[in-house]
């Protein structure tokens, strides 16, 4: 009897291990079941982030910051300019200006008088000299004729006019002053007049001239020459001196300095982005 009963319960137990065994293997299947179905709704269910993507840089995006950057150097160099200018005006205010210029009255090449007040709204670029000069006024007449032709690239020319006005009234008349800029740049004007008229235009630009010594003999009445002032005048539109230029000074600087007063966009862009036109 004893070992029956001992049979009945180790058989018992052995069944209910089994069914423990089965219980929590089925349970543990359920739980991965739920889980993987739980998962799967969720990424069915929530959309996954989108990846953030960089915009690249357009060249418009880029001329815009080039732009922007650009006005700013502009106003701050402008304001700086206005400063500096108005310095130079308070400091100078007890010196002066140089008394250069004044009103004239004298005869164009085509025989029409003129006076300093036609020319008035204009900035003008004048050379005094003469006809019969072997080498230094054509090269002078030649270095204007480079300079309007920078001017005229720069779409500045119409800005400016440039003057030859004679020394030598004696010989210089108005059909010979004409003959002789034929060679030169055609928008240069030239002006003669009575010896009384020219001695006082030369009196009001300080521009000296004389008779060169020669030789006993040799000086002849209609066969001379004039030593003179070397000078190119730069004047404002109000007949004021803005600037003159001497003998020395390159062409290409007497350019760029004229297109810097008549167009002083130019010259702030040139200092900004380095821009030559």
């Amino acid at each position: 009897m004893m070992l029956a009963r001992r049979l009945v319960t180790q058989s018992t137990t052995r069944g209910a291990i089994a069914q423990t065994k089965h219980f929590v293997s089925s349970s543990s299947m359920m739980l991965r079941k739920n889980f993987h179905s739980s998962a799967a709704l969720r990424n069915e269910f929530i959309a996954p982030e989108p990846k953030r993507q960089s915009r690249p840089v357009t060249y418009t995006s880029l001329a815009l910051a080039l732009l922007g950057g650009g006005g700013l150097v502009y106003y701050f160099l402008n304001e700086k300019t206005k400063k500096d200018e108005a310095y130079k005006a308070r400091t100078q205010r007890g010196i002066g200006k140089p008394l250069i210029g004044g009103p004239f009255t004298l005869v164009d090449t085509k025989g029409v008088p003129v006076t300093d007040a036609t020319f008035r709204g204009k900035y003008l670029l004048i050379y005094f000299g003469f006809t019969h000069c072997p080498d230094i006024c054509p090269t002078e007449l030649k270095r204007i004729g480079e300079v309007m032709k920078f001017l005229e690239e720069k779409g500045a020319a119409h800005l400016i006019q440039p003057l030859f006005i004679s020394v030598d009234p004696l010989r210089d008349s108005v059909k010979g002053t004409r003959d002789y800029l034929k060679d030169f740049h055609p928008s240069i004007i030239g002006l003669t007049g009575t010896p009384e008229q020219v001695e006082r235009v030369c009196k009001a630009y300080r521009v000296y001239f004389s008779k060169a010594n020669v030789a006993d003999g040799e000086n002849k009445d209609d066969d001379y020459l004039l030593d003179h002032s070397i000078i190119l005048y730069f004047m404002d539109p109000q007949g004021e001196l803005a600037e003159y230029f001497g003998q020395s000074v390159e062409t290409d600087r007497i350019s760029q300095k004229i297109l810097n007063r008549l167009k002083p966009e130019e010259s702030l862009l040139s200092k900004i982005f380095g821009y030559k036109g």
